[in-house]
Parts: C-alpha cells; structure tokens; sequence
C-alpha cells in the first residue's frame, strides 16, 4: 500500500483522474524519483519490500529503526540514521512502525521535513500530528499526505486538501 499512495502522490494521479474526467486534458511536471531521497521510519519487512522496489528508481533510502536489521540494510544498499535525520533529509517519508503509545511524526518534526516532501503514513493515525499535518499541507510546505485510515472519515479535516489521498487500512490475512 504505501508504493501505491506514494506513487499516486509523486505522480498526482487522483487530481489527475478527476480532472481528465470532466474532459479536461491536464499535463503536468511530476516529481521525478531519480536522485530524491526516501526515508523509512520503521525497517520491518513491508519497509524493506518498499526499499528493495523503490531502489530500481533511482532513490537514496535512509531509514531508522529501535532495532534496524543492519545486514538487511547493507543488502538493500539502505543507510541506517538517527530519525531527525531521516525526517530532515527525505523528500518521500513512509512510516512502517507498530504505534507505541507517543506519536513518532509530531509538529515539530513536519517542520523540519524538507519543503515540498510527501509523507506516506501505513501505520497507525496516531502516530502522526494530523494537526501539523494539516498546517503544512495549507501553508504548501508538505506536497502531499497519503494514510491508511482505519475507518471511513467523511468529516476527516484534511479531506478538504487535493494533497490528501487515503486508503482503507488493510492487512495481510
């Protein structure tokens, strides 16, 4: 899940398809992948499945873990950092962590995320700021926020941003 809404974010395909059918052809500049970084908060096997596809593009991968699988990163070609750094660093940010009760993504981390970054959020809402979520996408200092929700949010505040995109959290099974 987190390649599609990262993908769909990079490329801009829900606005995209909204607009191409009211009959409008829209061509746009994407966000090349090539040369940008990815940051990995969490290194279990969904987080490592994402570096070993997203390696292909062209991306320098950082990630931070509590418990990283050192050989697993040298093999992916994935350096290992403190979280500040990957937050700072990453133009793509995809959280892949069990929630442990404190919100790893607060406000303060979101404003020191690079200008223009997409945050991809596959784990727990609440381990994200939603409200310093929300201030960076009006203020177009995040390009765009993808989740997995765990229930429908029709009244979800960031509904009202094109720059929010969401998905049904769903689980292996």
């Amino acid at each position: 899940m987190s390649l599609s809404l990262l993908m769909c974010l990079a490329r801009e395909i829900p606005h995209l398809s909204e607009v191409t059918k009211t009959g409008v052809w829209m061509r746009t500049v994407f966000h090349e992948l090539p040369g940008r970084t990815l940051g990995l908060i969490g290194f279990g096997p969904a987080a490592r499945e994402l570096a070993g596809m997203l390696g292909g593009f062209g991306l320098r991968c950082l990630a931070w873990d509590e418990n990283p699988d050192k050989a697993a990163a040298e093999r992916l070609g994935v350096r290992l950092a403190p979280l500040d750094e990957v937050v700072r660093q990453s133009h793509y940010l995809s959280i892949h962590i069990p929630h442990a009760g404190k919100k790893i993504l607060d406000a303060a981390k979101i404003d020191a995320m690079r200008e223009g970054a997409f945050i991809v959020n596959v784990s727990a809402e609440a381990l994200v700021d939603e409200a310093g979520i929300e201030r960076a996408l009006a203020g177009g200092r995040l390009a765009g926020y993808g989740a997995c929700l765990s229930a429908p949010k029709p009244e979800h505040p960031l509904n009202k941003y094109d720059s929010f995109i969401c998905a049904p959290a769903l689980r292996h099974e």
